[in-house]
């Protein structure tokens, strides 16, 4: 197994943990160590509560994203998190259910992490993330 977790692909972690060579606790654990470290100026999440996503962990389900790590975007509605389509006028919104496809990769075996930013109502303004490799730019703005 790589020592850095985080270089593995979604297919080489599937295969690592259905075979009992990773278990999900340890790539959790990178990923959140990762966003740690990173997220205080990528600004990449609306909502990330580790405790939550270590909580999902302990349930994860066979399948073909099995451990997969994912970022639900705001546009997405999710019953476990804060729905907020990057709009104030939506801020707490907590939606009854999942949308199909965040139910979709949930059942397969994949790990939600939280919330990612989102323009407006994917549409609108640009929310506050950066990108990764030149903090300069940002998505949703035309010259970023």
């Amino acid at each position: 197994m790589p020592s850095d977790l985080l270089s593995l692909t979604a297919t080489q972690v599937v295969r690592l943990i259905h075979d009992g060579k990773l278990r999900p606790e340890a790539l959790v654990e990178a990923y959140l160590d990762h966003i740690a470290g990173r997220d205080p100026d990528v600004r990449a999440f609306a909502h990330f509560d580790p405790a939550q996503v270590r909580e999902a962990t302990d349930s994860v389900r066979p399948g073909p994203l099995q451990g997969i790590p994912i970022g639900v975007k705001d546009v997405l509605d999710t019953a476990d998190m804060p729905s907020e389509y990057g709009s104030p006028i939506w801020a707490g919104w907590r939606p009854r259910a999942d949308a199909a496809c965040v139910a979709w990769a949930r059942g397969a075996g994949g790990v939600s992490y939280g919330k990612t930013v989102t323009t407006e109502f994917a549409t609108r303004k640009p929310g506050p993330t950066m990108n990764p490799v030149n903090p300069a730019h940002t998505p949703g703005k035309p010259d970023g």
